[in-house]
């Protein structure tokens, strides 16, 4: 028997593909775009960041932490008992880079926009004021990709997904 062939998956957005999605992007989609692309944040971790507690604008540290319950997160984890990063290592502080200088910029022209208090969501989805559900913001990032004109999807040859921004961040 002879084995099926394989059509390789893209792990990394290519340099044009990122070009092409900043550039199509409204504010708050530069703010998770570069969040993911300089951070290689997973997306429930940048759903669940909230102001002061997981992202201090004073000190550009952005912790990756385990929170109990809270009836404004659509999710199962937080519903239940509370939202845990995905592994024991997932728990970690990230210092936000001064350079390049866009995250922190991107970030600051976020919260000009979409303000929130201390212990809120810091990334909320901007129809709904609410924090991201993990469909809803694939969804929104399949909206820009067809804005953008890159295609989008594991199965479509030369896709991408935000995961792949993930190891966009770690191969760069």
């Amino acid at each position: 028997v002879e084995p099926a062939e394989r059509t390789a998956r893209v792990e990394t957005a290519s340099e044009e593909q990122v070009l092409a999605l900043l550039a199509a992007a409204e504010i708050y989609q530069e703010a998770y775009l570069r969040a993911y692309l300089h951070l290689g944040l997973r997306e429930m971790e940048l759903a669940h960041t909230r102001l002061h507690a997981d992202l201090d604008l004073e000190t550009w540290t952005w912790r990756i932490q385990p929170r109990g319950p809270d009836a404004r997160c659509p999710c199962i984890q937080c519903q239940g008992t509370g939202w845990a990063p995905k592994t024991r290592r997932s728990h970690r502080t990230l210092h936000v880079p001064e350079v390049p200088t866009a995250l922190r910029a991107a970030i600051l022209d976020y919260l000009d926009l979409y303000p929130c208090e201390p212990g809120d969501f810091v990334l909320r989805n901007p129809r709904t004021g609410r924090i991201w559900h993990a469909r809803s913001l694939a969804d929104d990032f399949a909206r820009l990709c067809a804005r953008a004109g890159v295609r989008y999807g594991r199965d479509a040859p030369g896709g991408i997904t935000l995961h792949t921004l993930r190891h966009t961040c770690a191969t760069a």
